[in-house]
């Protein structure tokens, strides 16, 4: 099945179908693409970089001197994605 398939089928059958799946699938959101860390709104915290090639985890840090932000291991970040939440 793909997810396709679930805009054919009434509303009653897509959600048989998904009770019955739903512990197949994991739902992650959409990396939010960047153009320079200045675009990432999560500061001091660790997050899932991409640098075109990898996925690496750094954070972003404020420069006071120049009034910038940074990424503190300098990974070339073009997308990110929040880590999750630790249970």
């Amino acid at each position: 099945m793909r997810l396709e398939d679930l805009l054919d089928m009434d509303m009653g059958k897509v959600s048989d179908w998904l009770v019955e799946n739903a512990h197949k699938y994991t739902l992650q959101p959409k990396p939010i693409k960047v153009d320079s860390p200045e675009d990432i709104e999560i500061h001091g915290e660790e997050i899932l970089c991409w640098d075109g090639c990898d996925w690496v985890i750094d954070y972003v840090e404020y420069d006071s001197d120049t009034g910038t932000d940074y990424m503190a291991n300098n990974t070339q970040v073009e997308a990110y994605l929040p880590l999750p939440e630790k249970l």
